[in-house]
């Protein structure tokens, strides 16, 4: 995992949350307090902030088919990227990122 507090880096982070997103057609926004999360077809993103850290972490999605390759058996998840960038935050940023709808966060910082 990155550890950063530079404002460049969590510029790209945010902007990496984005353009993941970009690429899937569906999406199924998810927005928690101190979580926002996209699923797609094939990821999972998460974007996290706790009282030091913002957190950034996709998962991919495994499709696990029968031996014919015609009836899906499960599903497997696995972690693929954590990234987290270590900053002290403010009572404001914490509130602003709560207000915050995960579509927000993707379309912001073009």
């Amino acid at each position: 995992m990155i550890k950063s507090n530079n404002m460049i880096d969590i510029k790209n982070l945010i902007n990496e949350f984005r353009n993941e997103t970009l690429l899937e057609k569906e999406k199924v926004f998810i927005d928690g307090k101190d979580k926002k999360s996209v699923i797609t077809g094939s990821k999972i993103l998460t974007l996290a902030l706790t009282k030091e850290n913002i957190i950034y972490t996709i998962y991919h999605i495994e499709v696990c088919r029968d031996e014919e390759g015609k009836t899906v058996k499960r599903y497997k998840i696995h972690q693929r990227k954590s990234l987290g960038f270590s900053i002290p935050l403010s009572f404001l940023v914490k509130r602003e990122f709560e207000k915050a709808a995960p579509e927000t966060l993707i379309n912001a910082l073009i």
